[in-house]
């Protein structure tokens, strides 16, 4: 190992003196002596590698908010953790935790995930609230932190949603009578209570004179209203069409499944 021997005479001289480097190229390695004695000696390495560079992991929930469900009912969101530190690094365990409302419980289907660096890995969050928590929006609060190094870490949250009012439907248009051609505008709105049940698919049937029914669906919005469009044609029979909306509910003030709905009329002219 020592620079200045020769090939050949090596094998009889493999000491590396103070002051002198070996460097293995291949490997991106580098050794230096740098103090020697009868008690040891003292050696510097290298690695010309990248340093691993740790960083806090990223965190999302999913759902962010919950269906709207009475109290004690178990809800579920997945928690998907990415981990951010550099190629560099060894693969890293990340502990899984919340933070929930007093008396509620939150089951983890794992404890914790182990990922190399850019990957994800996603967990269960089982949460459920006590019988008789009042109605309103709760926070659920997921952490994800490095088993290694605990001041790495990620968090996200999500809306658990207590409502035990029935669903209150709303079915309109924006005429009473039209002509051919012309596009009936439709509403329909969907009410918790005074909570507006926004995100929801709804589907609308309009039956014409002669019989013929047309599906319309949609989606309501943050006010729990959907807009949906019903193009009559230029041929399109006279009198008055029936327009129906209805929904099955169920958990929600309700022991059972129930259907809720509602029906308009128009005419055409």
């Amino acid at each position: 190992m020592t620079p200045e021997t020769t090939p050949e005479s090596s094998w009889y001289d493999s000491a590396l003196a103070v002051g002198h480097t070996f460097a293995d190229a291949t490997a991106g390695v580098t050794i230096t002596t740098t103090a020697a004695g009868s008690a040891g000696a003292t050696v510097e390495i290298t690695m010309n590698g990248s340093a691993c560079t740790t960083a806090n992991p990223s965190v999302t929930v999913s759902p962010s908010q919950s269906q709207y469900v009475t109290s004690g009912t178990a809800v579920s969101f997945t928690a998907t953790v990415t981990d951010n530190d550099n190629s560099s690094c060894p693969a890293a365990t990340f502990n899984l935790g919340d933070a929930l409302p007093s008396g509620w419980t939150g089951v983890w289907s794992v404890p914790a995930l182990s990922l190399s660096p850019g990957k994800s890995g996603s967990a269960t969050l089982t949460v459920t609230s006590p019988v008789g928590t009042a109605d309103r929006s709760y926070s659920v609060n997921v952490t994800a932190s490095n088993a290694s190094a605990s001041s790495y870490s990620g968090s996200a949250a999500a809306t658990y949603v207590i409502n035990t009012a029935p669903l209150s439907v709303s079915l309109n248009t924006n005429q009473s009578s039209y002509l051919p051609g012309q596009t009936v505008g439709i509403t329909v709105g969907l009410l918790y209570g005074t909570l507006p049940d926004s995100g929801a698919g709804v589907s609308v049937a309009v039956t014409s004179p002669s019989g013929k029914t047309t599906t319309l669906s949609g989606t309501t919005g943050y006010n729990g209203v959907a807009l949906l469009y019903y193009k009559l044609s230029k041929n399109a029979p006279a009198g008055t069409y029936n327009v129906h909306y209805g929904t099955t509910v169920s958990g929600v003030a309700a022991a059972a499944s129930t259907t809720v709905g509602a029906s308009t009329s128009f005419t055409v002219q």
